[in-house]
């Protein structure tokens, strides 16, 4: 499963390379941390936290897991669901910093399958109705909708994935300084 959401751009694999010590580093990063628990019932209340960071997660002792603050009035905050997890070792004079973004939530899947059930449901009671003369102008029409609602979903998974991979690298970025 997970090459193929790697193949189709759902989770992105990177490398970074900080030059600081593995704690300093450590404790900069927290730092930059709203500190709550990831967990997708918690996620829709992201806005109500009192911290100004816009990435939120949590440090262990060489590991981290962090996502993207979710704002209110943003127009894709239910549908951000990329979560980087990463790993961080001292390599000489530097940091190497192993990370993985998915944007891909299996939380996810019900919901995928009762569209498809939706879907099938309603081209079956199309195509049994005796009094529609028109079933190929409607199935295309469904389909044409069912295709915008996959493929709405798709493309702002894969702009979240790409936009929480291009914050780490930000933030990455600023930590030596």
């Amino acid at each position: 499963m997970k090459e193929f959401l790697k193949k189709i751009k759902l989770i992105i694999d990177f490398s970074y390379e900080v030059s600081m010590e593995k704690e300093e580093f450590r404790t900069r990063l927290k730092n930059n941390l709203g500190k709550q628990r990831l967990s997708i019932y918690l996620d829709l209340f992201d806005f109500f936290t009192p911290s100004k960071n816009d990435l939120i997660g949590y440090i262990k002792a060489d590991e981290f897991k962090i996502r993207k603050k979710k704002k209110l009035f943003r127009f894709d905050f239910l549908i951000d669901y990329a979560i980087a997890n990463g790993r961080f070792n001292q390599e000489k004079d530097k940091i190497v910093i192993e990370t993985q973004v998915n944007g891909f939530h299996y939380g996810m899947i019900p919901l995928y399958l009762l569209t498809i059930l939706f879907y099938s449901f309603i081209m079956f009671a199309i195509f049994n109705t005796s009094g529609l003369e028109d079933k190929g102008l409607t199935l295309i029409f469904f389909v044409f909708i069912g295709l915008l609602v996959f493929g709405f979903s798709y493309f702002m998974m894969v702009k979240s994935t790409k936009r929480l991979k291009k914050m780490l690298e930000t933030e990455f970025n600023r930590l030596p300084l």
